[in-house]
């Protein structure tokens, strides 16, 4: 607000004589300027009095729940001086928001209006109208403010400040503000309960049952009461479906749901219908929090029938008959007529007199048998079972036993033995065949083989009784004749027994593995090879080649032949070639071969022989940690991987040159040859007597 004293002339004042026209006061809102002209007579000018300073006052605490919104009265105290406009800020914390200001009464009285704009921290009202007339003391503005929801119960301080008030001549008065307070406080939750008011409902009729759910405290606004529904009928199908809610009108303390079955066909008892009252932020549940409704059956239940073989076994002999007996369940008034179907390995009309497929239960009683007479007959055929199996039908249902069987035992003696025919070998492969052959009636599965007519070998007996007769034969070996004859039994024990037939397996023509870990260790004018033989069954032997012009050899054929052996599968070997020229390099390719003479992939390695020679040691002989000085050649400048052994012990090394080695005797050592292996390429051995002296310093004995 800015006020403005300029003196102003009015050219036109036909009426007014010696009057000065003064803009006392000059008020800017937003969007608009409204001047205010108060005229003064020349020579006059108003008494100030002296009196108490005017008040702008929020009146008390203010009390509303959270997520609601509250008015806060804002109230005027006149002073000595008279107040015609007025603006002041109400503070609010984080938890209040401005909403919208009305115009108290005091304030609409002297003609003004109320407007508020929400500014940082608060809201800014502003009380004006066009004249000059002082507010009196009373409501000026009534300002609306919301409790942001999930506001903890509390007083909220409401401050007064920033006034800034003219007179009606437009003149700054002082003005003091009072604040006040809001309250937020807990709300008082109704309590809510159900009861099953009306808990028997039916089919019959379409009888209804009825739920009411009740809530205590103050009936003033709509309730919504959320809900679950269970038991044992079903939604849709028992009874209309539930919504899942009930609203309780504004002024009502109580609502129903109404429970209304549905008449089905289906043959099923009582059924509840269970309501609970789920949770809400709008109410508390009590005791009884569930009810229950009960859905009464108007379908009878069917009777329920199985069959049993009461008489299971039968027979040819005498004829002995078997029987079945078919059984209800529940009443027996009225006939009943169960149907039935006839299975088995036993053929109605020749190894049993037919059944009719349906059997009657008379009135008042609840069973009913069926008889299997057998026929005598000449075949041999063995035991035969005759199967009955209850049929589903409209007028009953079926029980967990549906099913019964009958045995006829045959009283023919069985003395022929099986018809073979069809025999040969097929799937033959070098390791395997497949015998076949066919046989006039059911029996097992065998087969003899070996490289003689003597056989010598024979598949698993199969017991499995079949016509088509199928026996693999496997670790067979490649291009070899094999005899065999096949055999056998029908289920009266006769057996039969084939000739003999042979065939001849394949060439083998897959190769052995390849050779593995394959080495070659270089030694002074030597090469020592490792390697582990494949595993393969038909594993024969070992060939390796060498060549020295940087290429490996490429076939059994190419190069220098170094070693021809014959070995054992997974072996592990090793060979030593002597005679080479150090410093030079051998290329060595390893060829595994089996029994067909098959070649594998070769292996390969290479090595350059070098003079790496052990001439003393110094002492030869000694306890265990004692040190050793080795004088001799090519060690190498440093020791790198290389290492020194007391027979076959690794030594720890304290100094190494190409020509010295300054090593301590390891524990465990024993008396033997130390050895260098000086990057790979192992030296000749001096003996070192551990625990003694073998001989003066300088003199050494060189194994070769």
């Amino acid at each position: 607000m800015y006020v403005l004293n300029q003196e102003v002339r009015v050219q036109d004042a036909t009426s007014i004589t010696n009057m000065s026209p003064r803009v006392n006061h000059m008020v800017f809102f937003p969007n608009k300027v409204t001047f205010i002209l108060f005229l003064s007579v020349l020579g006059f000018s108003p008494a100030m009095a002296v009196a108490q300073t005017p008040t702008v006052t929020t009146v008390g605490a203010i009390s509303g729940f959270a997520g609601t919104s509250v008015d806060l009265p804002v109230n005027f105290t006149a002073g000595g001086t008279g107040v015609s406009t007025l603006q002041f800020d109400l503070t609010l914390p984080a938890s209040l928001s401005y909403v919208s200001v009305t115009t108290g009464s005091a304030a609409a009285t002297a003609g003004k209006s109320a407007s508020g704009s929400t500014i940082t921290g608060g809201v800014r009202v502003l009380i004006f109208g066009l004249n000059q007339n002082p507010i009196g003391s009373g409501s000026i503005a009534v300002v609306r403010l919301n409790i942001a929801s999930g506001t903890a119960p509390a007083t909220l301080a409401v401050g007064v400040t920033g006034i800034s008030a003219s007179s009606p001549t437009g003149t700054a008065v002082s003005t003091n503000g009072v604040g006040g307070a809001v309250t937020v406080s807990a709300p008082t939750l109704p309590t809510v309960t159900i009861s099953a008011t009306d808990s028997s409902a039916s089919e019959t009729g379409l009888d209804t049952g009825i739920f009411t759910v009740t809530r205590s405290g103050s009936t003033s606004g709509a309730l919504t009461v959320n809900y679950t529904v269970s038991g044992t009928a079903s939604a849709g199908s028992d009874y209309s479906a539930l919504a899942g809610s009930v609203t309780i009108g504004s002024g009502a303390a109580s609502a129903t749901m109404t429970v209304a079955p549905i008449d089905d066909a289906a043959v099923e008892g009582n059924e509840t219908v269970i309501v609970t009252l789920s949770t809400d932020a709008a109410y508390v549940i009590a005791a009884p929090s569930s009810a229950t409704v009960t859905i009464a059956d108007n379908d009878t239940a069917l009777p329920t029938v199985t069959i049993s073989a009461t008489d299971p076994n039968a027979a040819e002999a005498g004829p002995d008959a078997g029987g079945f007996t078919v059984s209800r369940s529940g009443s027996t008034s009225g006939a009943l007529m169960v149907n039935y179907t006839v299975s088995g390995t036993a053929s109605a009309g020749s190894d049993y007199s037919a059944l009719a497929g349906s059997v009657t239960i008379g009135s008042g009683a609840a069973s009913a048998a069926i008889t299997v007479a057998p026929i005598d007959d000449s075949t041999v055929e063995g035991n035969e079972t005759v199967i009955v199996t209850l049929s589903s039908n409209a007028a009953y249902s079926l029980g967990s036993s549906a099913t019964a069987a009958v045995t006829i035992a045959d009283d023919d003696v069985d003395t022929v033995s099986p018809v073979i025919s069809g025999i040969g070998a097929s799937s033959i492969t070098a390791t395997g065949a497949v015998i076949n052959w066919t046989t006039d009636e059911l029996s097992d599965t065998q087969v003899e083989y070996g490289t003689t007519a003597a056989y010598g070998n024979s598949t698993v007996l199969v017991v499995t009784a079949v016509t088509s007769h199928a026996a693999q034969l496997g670790g067979l070996q490649a291009s070899t004749l094999y005899h065999y004859r096949v055999k056998s039994r029908n289920a009266a024990g006769n057996l039969a027994v084939s000739g003999d037939s042979t065939f001849t397996t394949d060439q083998e023509t897959l190769p052995p593995g390849d050779v593995k870990n394959f080495t070659a260790l270089p030694g002074n004018g030597q090469v020592t090879l490792s390697w582990t033989n494949p595993s393969d069954a038909d594993f024969t032997g070992i060939l390796i080649r060498c060549r020295t012009d940087g290429v490996f050899p490429v076939s059994k054929d190419d190069g220098t032949l170094v070693l021809g052996r014959t070995g054992l599968p997974n072996a592990n070997e090793s060979f030593l070639q002597t005679g080479l020229t150090n410093g030079t390099t051998y290329y060595y390719s390893a060829f595994s071969y089996d029994t067909s003479q098959n070649y594998s992939m070769a292996a390969h390695a290479q090595a350059s022989p070098i003079d790496v020679t052990i001439i003393s040691l110094s002492p030869n002989s000694g306890g265990i940690d004692a040190e050793v000085k080795i004088s001799g050649a090519k060690f190498g400048s440093t020791k790198g991987s290389s290492v020194v052994t007391f027979s076959g012990i690794p030594a720890s090394v304290s100094a190494w040159s190409d020509t010295s080695i300054t090593t301590k005797v390891p524990a465990n050592a024993k008396s033997g040859p130390v050895v260098v292996v000086a990057n790979g390429v192992q030296s000749n051995g001096v003996t070192f007597k551990v625990g003694g002296k073998l001989a003066a310093p300088g003199q050494v004995r060189i194994k070769k």
